[in-house]
């Protein structure tokens, strides 16, 4: 980092820390390349005032100092041997890394001052050497010919490595694409288990307000059959009671009636004896 006041990071090639890799992790019971987990433009590195920080540029799964994920968008200062992950804090990443400086020294940024690049095209060269080829001897004429020729094909070649570059781009952005498919689809499949979830566990407890509804009416239903039963037994020793009670009164009666038979009798008996005297 030394060399430079600002180092971009992610798995964007124009980056200058370029983090990308084709290796498999595991994540939520499954493999995915490692590189689904830092974005293109993940973030970078400030060295302001003697000091660095980290800034996270809003990236999907975000940039961890010292197990604690830091702000987007914001600096986060740094201190050596503080322990950075970009991405998810997952097993086996490939992207965790330690801020340390550089054999002791400083880590106080150079930043290099660019070289001056000409604005001469292919064209604008060719058409200075023809107006001043009338001038040169045939040795420097095919020497001029010959730089023309190699300014051409450097042209050639800056237009090929440009398509290569855009393709290469374009590579990155179907790349990138497809990496937030698979998050999105992660997402969608744990809302979907979290979903199912909060329906078993509403099924479990509807299931169990059954089970405690059913206990509750079969206690009842026991006890209103042992009310019934008291109350049949209670009718029952009222009713045998009331038949007791008439029997005796018909016992007594029946001897009254016997009684009075018998004295009826005896009288007639002794008015036939008094009769027979006679």
């Amino acid at each position: 980092l030394s060399n430079y006041n600002i180092v971009n990071f992610g798995r964007d090639p124009k980056n200058e820390l370029i983090l990308d890799s084709s290796r498999q992790v595991a994540y939520r019971k499954k493999q995915y390349p490692n590189n689904i987990m830092v974005s293109r433009e993940h973030g970078k590195f400030v060295f302001r005032n003697d000091k660095w920080y980290i800034f996270d540029k809003k990236s999907t799964n975000g940039v961890i100092v010292n197990e604690q994920k830091i702000a987007a968008n914001t600096e986060h200062p740094l201190s050596v041997n503080d322990r950075i992950v970009f991405g998810k804090n997952i097993e086996n990443t490939e992207f965790r890394y330690i801020f340390t400086t550089k054999s002791g020294k400083s880590l106080t940024p150079s930043t290099p001052t660019p070289t001056s690049i000409s604005n001469e095209t292919p064209q604008s060269t060719q058409s200075q050497s023809s107006q001043s080829s009338q001038n040169l001897d045939p040795v420097a004429l095919q020497k001029l010919i010959a730089a023309t020729m190699q300014t051409a094909m450097d042209a050639q070649a800056k237009s090929f490595e440009e398509k290569l570059k855009a393709r290469d781009e374009e590579a990155e952005k179907l790349r990138e694409k497809l990496r937030k498919q698979q998050l999105k689809e992660i997402e969608e499949k744990e809302k979907e288990n979290k979903r199912k979830h909060e329906e078993l566990k509403k099924s479990q407890e509807e299931l169990k307000k059954s089970q405690q509804e059913a206990e509750r009416k079969k206690r009842e239903q026991k006890m209103e059959i042992a009310l019934e039963k008291q109350r049949i037994a209670e009718q029952i020793a009222k009713q045998k009671a009331e038949l007791d009670k008439k029997a005796k009164e018909e016992t007594a009666k029946t001897k009254e009636r016997e009684e009075a038979a018998r004295k009826k009798l005896e009288a007639l008996k002794k008015q036939q004896q008094e009769i027979e005297a006679r």
